[in-house]
């Protein structure tokens, strides 16, 4: 059983997972693109021959930074949204970085976003950087993950202290694509210890290479997130229609559970389209489904959909730490996420 923390070392959601900065320069007459071989509109890691890039962009005056990976993104909007309420929260991220000059901006950057950064910082490995260029309304992005894939167990195993403060833990798919070993230790460790666990599908690629991780991890989850376009790649994995994004909401619901004194919230996000809601209180209990209609947006606000997800479920956790019902909860998150489709990136701006 976890110790009772004092309340000055209590946080409200521990985020893990890999933190990039991203890089925004205009390149209207295609200069760049061209020269590294980018294709407009595309989303790719970088190439050995196109990491010069980063570096290339980093030394421009006229380059625009700011934080990205979909859990900073998160773990940014969640501190945004406690300073907004008015009920003063804290929020904690772990993942890796470099001992670079963009890893130290990076550091700075997260502070003065109103997250503790618990970083481990790798001494042979870059700052992971996303090159984004902008083409007209084109993005074209070129990512280094760099020491986010360098993340380790160990610096899990050496912070289990500060994860037993947390009242919420949340961790992306991607973070299990970065160490395996390291996500497994922080789902198992907040089940046993009856800390509420969240984590997200994050990408459909995930689904196909890693199916059996994610259905492992599965059990330890109090809350799931996924889209439209996860749900229906899962859906397929379990026989159901790609379509049948209700029928897999249910399945995900009643999961085999780890932790019984939770019960389990599946959220479902279909852009403009109802919210789905399934829950199950375990213990093979049938899931209850409902839908939560979304707050339309007017189409000639919207400027860019990257980063909608990670204010969504941003929001939500939030409001789940003050004692919000998962319908408020989700509310509060398709609200953020409607305001962060009217900027362009992940964006808090009052």
């Amino acid at each position: 059983m976890k110790p009772k923390a004092k309340q000055s070392d209590k946080i409200d959601i521990v985020y893990c997972g890999n933190p990039l900065i991203d890089i925004t320069q205009d390149d209207q007459e295609k200069t760049l693109l061209e020269k590294y071989g980018l294709k407009v509109g595309m989303a790719s890691l970088a190439t050995p021959e196109q990491l010069p890039l980063i570096e290339e962009v980093w030394k421009l005056e006229t380059k625009k930074l700011t934080l990205g990976g979909a859990a900073l993104n998160s773990a940014r909007g969640s501190a945004y949204w406690f300073k907004k309420s008015g009920t003063p929260g804290k929020v904690v991220y772990f993942g890796g970085l470099g001992s670079d000059e963009i890893g130290g901006k990076m550091k700075d950057m997260v502070t003065e976003s109103g997250v503790t950064g618990n970083f481990y910082e790798s001494t042979d490995t870059q700052t992971g950087v996303c090159a984004c260029l902008v083409t007209g309304i084109e993005r074209t992005l070129c990512v280094n993950l760099g020491a986010a894939k360098k993340y380790p167990t160990a610096h899990i195993e050496s912070n289990l202290e500060t994860l037993n403060n947390a009242a919420m833990i949340y961790a992306t798919g991607f973070f299990l694509d970065s160490n395996q070993e390291a996500f497994g230790k922080v789902m198992t460790h907040a089940s046993a210890n009856n800390i509420a666990v969240g984590i997200n599908f994050s990408a459909t690629f995930l689904i196909e290479i890693y199916l059996d991780l994610v259905k492992e991890n599965l059990k330890h989850a109090d809350y799931v997130f996924c889209n439209e376009d996860e749900s229906s790649v899962f859906a397929e994995k379990m026989g159901l229609k790609a379509e049948d994004r209700q029928g897999c909401a249910k399945i995900v619901a009643e999961w085999e559970k780890s932790n019984t004194k939770r019960p389990r919230v599946v959220i479902m996000t279909q852009g403009p389209e109802a919210t789905i809601v399934a829950t199950s209180a375990g213990n093979g209990e049938a899931a209850t489904i409902e839908l939560i209609e979304v707050a339309p947006v007017a189409k000639e606000s919207i400027v860019d959909t990257n980063g909608c997800g990670d204010a969504f479920v941003a929001a939500f956790n939030a409001a789940i730490t003050r004692g919000k019902t998962v319908t408020e909860a989700v509310h509060e998150g398709n609200k953020l996420g409607g305001q962060v489709l009217c900027v362009q990136g992940a964006q808090y701006l009052d």
